[in-house]
């Protein structure tokens, strides 16, 4: 098992595979997920750093402990002809997602931001995919930020409309060719989203 954590400078890789090295992650027979993802297009020259641990949850515990959790939540959104839904952000492509507010549930935090964000609200939540994480600063305090996501589909003919309170300037349905180019050009836990669930058909 293994938890990756994007950061301003590269990612943190918690694992309890002792054999897990800087070697592997380029070997897609015994650790796909990871091949894809330890070199990232969005921070070629990122430093991978590996900690080891029989206890997974431990080191987990151990690496938040100097930091604040801020919980968010989001979609990989598909429409009625299979498209993906990217959504333009501060010169990134990212998907729609949202800090949690108090007293809702991870689900309806994530359903809210897909419409806040984009417009749309003919929204079905099928199925939770995964969690990232990625870290950054608020003053001299680092953030953990896990984000939620969950697959959801689009059934309505509403407009996208962009948040532009989020600095949302573009919305727009892509297919599955279309996304992985786009690969360069996304954040890095959105990055780890699309290798993920489009894995098999990315040429590694």
């Amino acid at each position: 098992m293994y938890i990756i954590i994007h950061e301003p400078q590269g990612k943190t890789i918690l694992t309890n595979l002792p054999t897990l090295d800087a070697e592997e992650l380029s070997d897609p027979i015994n650790t796909p997920h990871l091949a894809t993802i330890g070199q990232s297009s969005t921070y070629p020259s990122d430093t991978v750093n590996i900690i080891h641990g029989e206890n997974i949850e431990q080191l987990f515990k151990k690496y938040i402990a100097d930091k604040i959790i801020i919980e968010a939540a989001g979609g990989m959104i598909f429409n009625q002809e299979n498209k993906l839904l990217l959504i333009f952000r501060k010169g990134m492509w990212d998907m729609p997602k949202g800090k949690l507010d108090e007293g809702e549930s991870i689900e309806e935090c994530a359903l809210r931001e897909v419409t806040e964000e984009t417009g749309l609200y003919s929204l079905t939540i099928e199925n939770k995919l995964q969690i990232t994480y990625h870290t950054y600063y608020i003053g001299d305090q680092l953030i953990l930020k896990p984000s939620h996501w969950f697959k959801m589909t689009f059934s309505g003919d509403e407009k996208l409309t962009p948040q532009s309170e989020e600095d949302i300037t573009e919305i727009k349905w892509v297919t599955e060719e279309e996304a992985i180019q786009l690969l360069p050009t996304m954040y890095a836990s959105v990055e780890e989203m699309i290798k993920s669930y489009f894995l098999d058909n990315i040429q590694l």
